[in-house]
């Protein structure tokens, strides 16, 4: 007679893919023999000489292909008797295709990590604006909803607190006019005034396409697919530039002039501007030295029009360390980093 599966066993069997589903695991069977994966795991290890007993163990227990391997738990390897070194290798060889079949090489990814593409020509510098997110697109499809999710939500929640600031400047700025009796505006003012329906534009752009962008995610981007989230990936890159360049730096500039038109007295206005330029510089060396260090490779796939503007205005004391042969070997050393991190080997998926 067939043994008796108890409701309960059906109960664990649906919870452990449920887990498994949680996890970005692959929920289609893996049918590999489990001769290959062992194999690979003692070439990797070392560890020739357990391969044999181990595969003993797995056949006296009717253990056949890799699926049954991912389901196995610590009670299971127990029973197998296996060397904790070849255990984590067999789990390593089975992380490999969880990896390959959770995140697909997309053409995307193999230019961002430096893999040559499908038909084996080099890789590109993609020049995309999105540069600093397609890290994203390696997480597990589970968290990577979440991660989507806080990014437009941040810059969403930041955009619309700014929102109110050239509103209330543009107010001041006709309160003052009303009471000095002032009814024309000068040339500067009118420009600062025109600087401030900037910023208010882009500020509103940039909360409206994340709050939407956030929608989408919630409600179809549950376990979506690497394409799915690439597609995001120039959203986010537009309204991250257009906060950035587009709200929070004119939006310094037109407070810093205000406050040198309303003060009574020049000077003390005049040293909170030194003070503040010094203190930006000194932060934005700091900002871009980590940029450089831990995302050369972000700042190797950015557009060339974009390094431009940054090695002048953002990081000129990095000037020599922004150009393009500074950053190639600090880029493929950030590539080979993420291809690890992700399991991603380059001859699987030439």
């Amino acid at each position: 007679m067939p043994p008796r599966v108890s409701p309960s066993s059906g109960a664990v069997l649906t919870r452990g893919l449920s887990e498994l589903q949680l996890q970005g695991l692959p929920t289609e069977h893996d049918v590999r023999p489990v001769e290959t994966i062992v194999e690979a795991a003692a070439a990797a290890s070392g560890l020739q000489g357990a391969k044999a007993p181990l595969l003993e163990a797995l056949a006296q227990h009717g253990v056949q292909a890799a699926w049954q391997l991912q389901l196995a738990d610590p009670e299971d390897w127990q029973a197998f008797a296996a060397p904790i070194g070849l255990k984590i290798a067999v789990k390593a060889e089975l992380l490999k295709a969880t990896i390959d079949q959770g995140v697909p090489m997309s053409e995307l990814l193999r230019h961002f990590l430096l893999l040559p593409a499908a038909d084996g020509t080099p890789p590109k510098r993609l020049r995309s604006i999105a540069a600093p997110f397609l890290s994203l697109l390696l997480v597990k499809p589970a968290e990577r909803q979440g991660l989507m999710l806080k990014t437009f939500e941040l810059t969403g929640v930041v955009s619309g607190l700014l929102l109110t600031v050239p509103i209330a400047i543009l107010e001041f700025t006709e309160r003052d006019a009303a009471q000095t009796g002032q009814a024309d505006e000068t040339i500067e003012e009118g420009w600062m005034d025109a600087l401030a329906g900037f910023v208010f534009v882009n500020l509103a752009l940039v909360t409206t396409i994340c709050i939407n962008s956030a929608m989408f995610v919630v409600s179809s981007g549950w376990q979506a697919s690497t394409r799915y989230y690439e597609a995001l990936m120039p959203i986010i890159g537009v309204t991250f530039h257009l906060f950035a360049y587009g709200g929070v730096f004119p939006l310094t500039v037109l407070v810093l002039n205000r406050l040198l038109l309303w003060a009574g007295s020049p000077v003390p206005v005049l040293v909170l501007n030194i003070w503040s330029f010094v203190m930006s510089q000194c932060s934005t060396h700091f900002l871009w030295s980590f940029h450089i260090k831990g995302m050369a490779l972000e700042l190797y796939h950015f557009p060339c029009w974009l390094m431009s503007i940054i090695r002048v205005t953002c990081a000129p004391l990095h000037f020599c360390r922004l150009s393009d042969a500074a950053l190639e070997g600090p880029a493929r050393q950030r590539a080979l980093e993420l291809r690890q991190l992700a399991g991603i080997c380059e001859s699987l998926v030439k």
